[in-house]
């Protein structure tokens, strides 16, 4: 059975480049958590739907639905060659 790891991207939020903390929330990589910090009250979870990425959480972070998109996607690229925690 594989097991889902946590990584570290940076990626801009509100135009604001951080460091965040992402990890797949299931097998087919189709949903994400991501963290400002660890332990982060008010994670973002994004799933990849029929018409691209959505934010799932009640806080979307003030972003864009084209900003939540390139995020999805960036995840997607990122995973595999990202070292994972």
């Amino acid at each position: 059975m594989s097991t889902l790891k946590r990584f570290k991207i940076n990626f801009p939020v509100n135009g604001e480049d951080q460091e965040l903390f992402a990890e797949p929330m299931d097998l087919n990589h189709r949903m994400y958590s991501l963290e400002r910090k660890l332990m982060d009250p008010h994670p973002l979870l994004i799933e990849n739907t029929e018409s691209g990425w959505k934010v799932t959480s009640q806080d979307d972070w003030n972003l864009s639905p084209q900003e939540v998109n390139e995020l999805g996607n960036f995840l997607e690229r990122e995973y595999h060659i990202r070292p994972q925690e």
